[in-house]
C-alpha cells in the first residue's frame, strides 16, 4: 500500500478543494509514491510525534494543523517547524494535513463535535457556496455495478439514479459475392445519473475515463447549492438540555477542564438549537445568532465578544486543541474503513500546548 492511497482515503471525505484560500492543506514532506508502512494521527506534527512515529515503525504522520504553514525560506534548526521538517527528512517520514478541507467537510470537525454531544446536525453554519452537476453515464447494463463501485471509491458523496435502455447499431458487412448487406444490432444500456458537487467531477471523470471507451458521458450543471459543506454546523438536540447539562457534556466530549462563556440564559431556559465550529470560529457568532441557535459552542474567542453577544447567545469557548481533538478519531476512520487491518496509532506523546493550572 502506498502513502497516496492513505491520502486518497482521507481526501475521499476531505476534498483538498474545500480548503480555504490562505490554508495549506496537502502533502507537507515525502513522496506519495512510497511504501506505506504504518500511520501516526495528531492534531500538531511536533518532534516528539515525528520520533514517536519512528518507534513505530510509522512513515507517515497525518495531522489536521499544517506542519508548513507559512512560507519557509531554508531548513535549519531556527524555530520548531524548520526542525521537524529536517527530523521527518532525516527519519524518512511523510508528513500530510487535513485543515479547513476537513473543517468544512459534510462529515468533518464540526459534524464530529456536534454528534459527540448528542446533537443532530442540520446544515452548515457557513455554507460552501459551490456548485452542483448532474452526470449522465452511459454504459452496457453488465457494467453498471462495477462502475457503481468505481464511483463509490472516488465520489465522496452522490444521489445516484438510473433506467435501463437500448442503443442501436448499425454494422456493414459483405456477402460471399462482395454485396454490401447490413445487420442491425441492440446493445442493452444503462443510464446512471448522479447529482454531486461540481468539485467532485474532475475525480469522477479521472475514473470513468479509466474504465474504456464503452462508457460515455455528459454532465449538465445545476442551480441549486449544497449547505452541508462548510465552516461550522447548526444542529439540534431531540430534547433540549438544560444549561448545566449541555456545558457537562462539552466538557465531557472535548476534555476540556474548563470552558469560559459569557453570561447564562435565565434559569429553566434550556438549550435546543446550537451553533458549533471547531477550532477558531469567533467570526461567525452574527451567524450562530441568525441560525436561531440558543448556544455557540467555538474556541479563541476574543474578549469584548463575550460582551458583545450577552443576551442573544450562550457563547461557549472550550478550547482551540479541545474542540479540534476528534480529528484524530475522523482520521482513523477514515483509514480504516479502507483499510481494515493496517497499522493506525493515535499519538501518545502529543500535548495541548496550553496547560490549565
Amino acid at each position: 500500500m502506498l502513502i497516496g492511497h492513505i491520502i486518497e482515503a482521507i481526501e475521499s471525505l476531505a476534498c483538498p478543494a474545500l480548503q480555504e484560500s490562505w490554508d495549506n492543506s496537502g502533502l507537507q514532506v515525502g513522496d506519495a509514491g512510497e511504501e506505506c508502512t504504518g500511520v501516526m494521527l495528531c492534531v500538531d506534527c511536533t518532534e516528539a510525534v515525528i520520533n514517536e512515529a519512528a518507534e513505530k515503525g510509522c512513515n507517515l504522520i497525518v495531522s489536521h494543523h499544517p506542519l508548513i504553514f507559512k512560507g519557509i525560506k531554508h531548513i535549519t534548526d531556527s524555530n520548531p517547524t524548520e526542525r521537524c521538517v529536517a527530523l521527518a527528512l532525516r527519519r524518512g517520514i511523510a508528513v500530510y494535513s487535513s485543515h479547513t478541507s476537513l473543517d468544512s467537510a459534510e462529515g468533518g470537525v464540526s459534524y464530529a463535535l456536534a454528534r459527540s454531544l448528542g446533537a443532530v446536525p442540520e446544515r452548515a453554519l457557513k455554507p460552501v457556496e459551490r456548485s452542483m452537476v448532474k452526470l449522465s453515464i452511459y454504459a452496457p447494463r453488465d457494467r453498471r455495478e462495477d462502475i457503481l463501485a468505481a464511483l463509490d471509491d472516488s465520489l465522496p458523496e452522490g444521489t445516484v439514479t438510473g433506467y435501463d435502455t437500448q442503443k442501436l447499431s448499425q454494422q456493414i458487412e459483405e456477402d460471399e459475392n462482395g454485396i454490401p448487406m447490413m445487420e442491425v444490432t441492440h446493445t442493452p444500456l444503462t443510464l446512471i445519473e448522479i447529482v454531486m458537487p461540481e468539485l467532485g467531477l474532475a475525480r469522477a471523470k479521472r475514473t470513468l475515463a479509466g474504465m474504456g471507451d464503452e462508457i460515455s458521458f455528459t454532465t449538465q450543471r445545476l442551480e441549486e447549492a449544497d449547505r452541508r459543506v462548510g465552516l461550522g454546523v447548526v444542529a439540534h438536540f431531540d430534547t433540549p438540555l438544560e444549561v448545566a447539562d449541555f456545558i457537562n457534556r462539552i466538557k465531557n466530549a472535548t476534555g476540556a477542564p474548563v470552558v469560559r462563556c459569557n453570561t447564562l440564559p435565565p434559569p429553566g431556559e434550556k438549550i435546543g438549537r446550537i451553533a458549533v465550529c471547531g477550532g477558531a470560529g469567533g467570526e461567525f457568532t452574527a451567524d450562530a445568532v441568525r441560525s436561531g441557535a440558543d448556544a455557540y459552542l467555538t474556541a479563541d474567542v476574543r474578549y469584548h465578544d463575550f460582551g458583545e453577544w450577552a443576551g442573544r447567545i450562550l457563547l461557549v469557548d472550550a478550547g482551540h486543541y479541545e474542540t479540534e481533538s476528534c480529528t484524530k478519531s475522523i482520521f482513523m476512520q477514515l483509514i480504516q474503513e479502507k483499510f481494515a487491518n493496517f497499522a493506525v496509532y493515535i499519538s501518545a506523546t502529543e500535548q495541548n500546548p496550553i496547560n490549565y493550572l
